[in-house]
């Protein structure tokens, strides 16, 4: 049957029902005041058919499930307050009630048959995205807890166990400094022993020297008294044998003496050149000594440096790591909306599968559905804020701490829903 207009047919409300459409010009209150023939009406309730409509097949469509499950419940909202008002209209209200009847009986089966199906979808997807997002807290459980992990072991031993190391490092090479000190004072005390044995040498080369004199001396006196011994004749014979003698022991002295001065001469000579080489080995061990050790303090300076920034960069990380932790537990605790989300879900099923249910009414008489008591009853399965201020009509509230629905409390203390 075709809706006809004066000014204008339309045509894609021609296979709209004419007592659903009659039906929608009773609620609005120009049909209401104008009962028949009012066109404003009747574009009314043939447009919002439309627009549900096409919000079905939109949700049947869709690729995101979510959006389909709004869509569904759009279209259900949208064709529910059609078919009530249209089952309340007495029977005799509307030109074609024979019509009207029919189409109430033909509505029946057809949301007999719809809302069971929103209820199963609504309950399917409920249980599929708790199951994606009790899946997705897992693994975020399990990153946090393998994240903990990293940072406790990083933070134990890392910057402890590189200072110690650093601390041996520098223990050994001071004593390896040491030992060398110590090597170069028994170099420095044989060096002083040398030097005191070329001073004896000088010595022993004085006493040498006046071993040759005594030598001088005593060939001197020998002869003179040879002379003594020419001049007494033959009572002075053997004195001057003994003069003799005398002055052969000076000359082998003086010889002697020659020989010892000569030699300590020599061991003088080569102990000056072994003093001087000590000397010049104690410079050079001075100079090792003191470049050694600058050496290793700047060795050791640039290690305790190095150690310092790997500490800093270890408390960096730490300090990120711990930051990521948090960011992820929030991550966590913000995935929870998805418990609202299921709960809201629930509850919208739970009412369209009563609403399905009251259709079966086994008494034989029209079910009445009562506006205050059905919200009332919709209203105390509410659990949740936003369904309270959605039913209100008010804005959404402010996010709040989710409560808990697991339980479940980790070793880190973070606490999922």
């Amino acid at each position: 049957m075709t809706l006809e207009c004066k000014d204008t047919q339309l045509p894609s409300a021609r296979w709209i029902p004419a007592g659903v459409q009659a039906s929608f010009m009773e609620t609005s209150p120009a049909g209401q005041a104008h009962h028949g023939g009012n066109l404003f009406a009747d574009r009314q309730a043939s447009g919002l058919i439309l627009v549900g409509l096409g919000i079905f097949g939109m949700g049947l469509t869709s690729i995101w499930p979510s959006f389909g499950w709004l869509c569904n419940l759009i279209f259900a909202l949208t064709a529910l307050p059609i078919w009530w008002r249209y089952s309340k209209r007495p029977s005799g209200t509307a030109t074609m009630s024979s019509d009207g009847g029919q189409q109430a009986a033909e509505l029946m089966p057809l949301c007999d048959a719809v809302l069971p199906i929103w209820h199963r979808q609504l309950t399917f997807a409920t249980t599929l995205m708790t199951q994606a997002m009790d899946a997705l807290t897992q693994r975020f459980a399990g990153m946090s807890g393998r994240l903990c992990q990293t940072i406790d072991r990083a933070g134990h031993g890392t910057e402890e166990g590189l200072l110690e190391t650093l601390g041996d490092a520098q223990s050994q090479l001071t004593g390896l400094v040491n030992d060398l000190r110590t090597a170069l004072a028994s170099r420095a005390r044989l060096l002083n022993e040398v030097v005191a044995v070329a001073q004896f040498a000088g010595q022993l080369q004085e006493m040498a020297a006046e071993v040759g004199a005594i030598a001088r001396q005593t060939n001197l006196l020998s002869i003179n008294a040879a002379i003594e011994a020419a001049r007494a004749g033959e009572r002075g014979r053997g004195f001057a044998v003994v003069a003799q003698e005398v002055r052969h022991l000076s000359n082998q002295s003086a010889q002697t003496g020659t020989r010892i001065e000569k030699v300590i001469g020599q061991v003088g000579e080569a102990m000056q050149r072994a003093k001087t080489s000590c000397d010049a080995f104690a410079k050079e061990d001075a100079t090792l000594m003191a470049n050694a050790s600058k050496a290793i303090e700047d060795v050791v300076s640039r290690i305790r440096e190095t150690a310092s920034n790997v500490v800093a960069d270890s408390q960096e990380l730490l300090r990120e790591g711990a930051a990521m932790r948090s960011e992820i537990d929030d991550v966590l605790v913000a995935v929870q909306a998805q418990d609202r989300i299921s709960q809201m879900l629930m509850h919208v099923g739970d009412n369209v599968h009563s609403l399905a249910g009251s259709l079966h009414d086994t008494s034989g008489q029209r079910p009445r559905w009562l506006v205050e008591p059905w919200l009332d009853a919709l209203r105390q399965s509410y659990t949740t804020p936003e369904e309270v201020a959605a039913h209100e009509d008010r804005p959404l509230p402010a996010q709040t701490q989710p409560q808990a629905t697991h339980g479940a409390l980790l070793e880190d203390n973070t606490t999922f829903f």
